[in-house]
Formats: structure tokens, C-alpha cells, sequence
């Protein structure tokens, strides 16, 4: 298998992705103070802190989990960190999770490209049938980059909004996120 996941096609040529168990230590190690940053902790779902003895751990066991963890790269840069379950058949992905690098990368595109390019990966390449995921309330941006990418809201509870994404209903929308990407990062 291939170390990197890479796309032909503009604008994804840019982005490639590495699973986090062929990443380096030194990325391994970094993904801690990356997912330790408050404006990351009030975004996703787990808003806990990870600890060093934690996280030492966790990529102790990273070789025998089931759940893939990848590292996004735009143009060399690491921007940010994607994760999921996927069933035993590989035709459902549960807890879906994302999230960016850097704060100043917010509102800049980046968290549009690495979504983008994780569902291209997960619809159009492990030819996965149905994402389930979910986002705090308070979480404008993620829920309504959600719905853009056809994400539906199967539900919530006093924390969370739960959705759900076909392979159809990302079909619908891709064309024009493709298009409008194109557009953005080819400016």
C-alpha cells in the first residue's frame, strides 16, 4: 500500500493524505498539542484534553485499532487531522470527525478542501454507502459545511446534532463543491 493518498484531480492534487500510523513520531506527538488547542477542544464532539500518558497509549494500540485516522496535507502543509469507524463491511463510516491544524486556517478554505477531499475518499474511492456523524450545537461551521456536503439531521440531544450522509446525497452537491474549489484555490 501506498504511504500517501493522492488525487489527480484539481483541486485535490494538491491535498494528500497519511495515515497516521505510517506518519512520522514527531507528527504522531504533534496531533496531541494539535487536538489540545481551546479553539479545537470547544469545537468537536470530545472536547477533552488528551494527556502525554494517554496519547503514548493511544499510539501504542494505533496499529490494532479499527478506526482510521489520517493526516491532511494542502501543498506540503500538514493542515489538519480526519477520523472514522468504518463497519465491517466497509459500506458505513460511524463518528466521522475532523478537525483543522491551525486557528488561522479557519474561515480560510481549508476545512472546505479537507472536507471535500475526505468525502471524494470515502463515496467515490472505499465506496462507502452512509457517513454518520455528529457536531455540537454550537457548532455552526461544522453542521452547515455538513449540509453543503448533503448531510441530513437525523436527530439531537442537548449537546449534539446527529447527520447523516448518502452516497447519493453527496453526489447531488459534488459537482458544485468541486467547481466553487476549483474556483477558490485556483485564484
Amino acid at each position: 500500500m501506498d504511504k500517501y493518498i493522492k488525487f489527480s484531480r484539481k483541486p485535490y492534487d494538491r491535498v494528500f493524505l497519511v495515515d497516521l500510523i505510517d506518519e512520522t513520531d514527531d507528527m504522531k506527538w504533534k496531533v496531541l498539542y494539535y487536538h489540545n488547542q481551546d479553539f479545537v477542544l470547544k469545537s468537536i464532539v470530545n472536547g477533552q484534553p488528551f494527556t502525554r500518558d494517554g496519547h503514548k497509549k493511544f499510539l501504542e494500540i494505533l496499529p490494532s485499532l479499527k478506526r482510521k485516522q489520517y493526516i491532511v496535507y494542502f501543498d506540503h502543509r500538514a493542515i489538519g487531522k480526519l477520523s472514522w469507524t468504518p463497519s465491517d463491511d466497509g459500506k458505513v463510516i460511524r463518528d466521522f470527525g475532523y478537525f483543522l491544524f491551525n486557528e488561522d486556517d479557519l474561515m480560510s478554505g481549508m476545512g472546505l478542501i479537507m472536507a471535500a477531499v475526505s468525502f471524494h475518499y470515502i463515496f467515490d474511492v472505499l465506496n462507502v454507502e452512509i457517513i454518520h456523524t455528529s457536531a455540537l450545537i454550537g457548532n455552526k461551521n461544522s453542521r452547515n459545511l455538513g449540509k453543503r456536503f448533503g448531510f441530513k439531521v437525523v436527530g439531537k440531544d442537548e449537546q449534539c446534532v446527529f447527520m447523516d450522509c448518502t452516497k447519493e446525497d453527496y453526489h447531488r452537491v459534488s459537482k458544485s463543491i468541486d467547481e466553487l474549489l476549483e474556483l477558490y484555490f485556483s485564484l
